[in-house]
């Protein structure tokens, strides 16, 4: 019973939450402590916006899966639009020609034609991508003239046009193939070391044959090599190089040729003046001889033979001497003798200036 008493109580006491307004019980209209009231103002921008927040809510949730897939279709077509937007692109294309075989085509040609194509950004891209055919061009029949490039030579892809071609045209003029055999010249580079030389330079086959057109072939005297290194080289050695082709011709169906370079020593010469000294001979003494002096007292000796020994060679290991003899000494009067160098060297040449001088005793 107490209980039944109580919760009558409690439900008399609970205020009736069917009657209150939206949102909770409302604010009393007296003042409460400590607490300022809103003035009509400030609760019309709360109104606004709350307003405000509620139209953003609706806007960006309500028939979220509807405006999703409006904004995928929207940004397809966007991208479809702008990607088949007209572009201008440039490019090149090879060119192959049919020529003749007893004539040669001896005008200017292109090898590559620059062309400028339009298309859609998707179609321009493709077209970097790939590479076009070579135009074809037969000259087989053509003697002179000029040709034209057309752009029904040009196979393009799909869904491009074709702007400009450049060069647009070419001159055409040929002579008569010609052939004959010309000397290989040897050419070469640098020096072999200090000391050596080159002797001789040979090629095998020594000759080869030039095709072309019939006036080059005319004015063509030899067929050159490319450059032999010869820097640091004291040893004979044999090379195989390729022949320079000399422009517009045809060097036989191998250009290479093997080249032998004979190297040896440098040959050169030296001078040097040396004084004349006094050898006693057999039955002299050494006193008698230093009574004796040479006139002239210093003669030039020239050396001639290897580079590399006569450099090494010092004047104070040369002796230039004349040989006196008993004749010498008990001769009252002066005499010549022959001046004579050394030590002897091989391969080393003398030359002395003057190659004879006086004997004559001294006071």
């Amino acid at each position: 019973m107490r209980r039944e008493r109580e919760r009558e109580r409690t439900r008399r006491t609970r205020p009736d939450l069917a009657a209150l307004p939206m949102g909770g019980p409302r604010e009393p209209t007296a003042r409460q402590p400590g607490r300022t009231p809103r003035s009509p103002g400030e609760e019309r921008r709360r109104s606004m916006w709350s307003a405000l927040l509620a139209w953003l809510r609706g806007a960006l949730l309500d028939n979220a899966p509807l405006k999703f897939v409006a904004l995928v279709l929207s940004l397809t077509v966007f991208i479809l639009v702008h990607a088949d937007d007209q572009e201008v692109a440039g490019g090149t294309v090879d060119v192959d020609y049919l020529l003749p075989e007893d004539r040669v085509l001896v005008s200017e040609r292109p090898d590559q034609l620059r062309i400028t194509v339009k298309g859609s950004r998707r179609v321009i891209k493709r077209f970097h991508r790939e590479e076009l055919e070579p135009v074809k061009i037969d000259l087989r029949n053509t003697t002179r003239g000029e040709v034209f490039f057309q752009a029904d030579m040009i196979d393009m892809p799909e869904g491009l046009e074709l702007v400009s071609i450049s060069p647009g045209s070419m001159q055409v003029a040929f002579e008569q193939l010609a052939e004959k055999q010309v000397p290989v010249a040897i050419d070469t580079t640098n020096a072999p070391d200090r000391g050596f030389k080159v002797d001789s330079l040979s090629a095998r086959p020594s000759t080869v044959s030039i095709r072309g057109a019939m006036s080059l072939v005319a004015e063509t005297r030899s067929v050159r090599t490319a450059e032999i290194d010869l820097a640091r080289r004291n040893k004979s050695f044999r090379e195989t190089v390729r022949l320079a082709s000399p422009p517009g011709l045809v060097v036989d169906d191998n250009p290479v040729v093997e080249v032998d370079v004979t190297i040896g020593e440098e040959q050169g010469s030296r001078e040097l003046s040396l004084p004349v000294a006094i050898h006693a001979g057999s039955g002299v003494s050494a006193e008698q001889a230093a009574r004796f002096a040479a006139h002239p007292g210093q003669v030039r000796v020239i050396l001639r033979g290897s580079v590399m020994v006569i450099d090494e060679m010092r004047a104070e290991n040369i002796t230039a001497y004349v040989r006196l003899s008993p004749n010498d000494v008990s001769g009252s009067t002066a005499r010549t003798a022959p001046v004579r160098v050394e030590p002897a060297l091989p391969g080393i040449g003398y030359e002395i200036s003057p190659a004879e001088v006086t004997l004559r005793p001294t006071p």
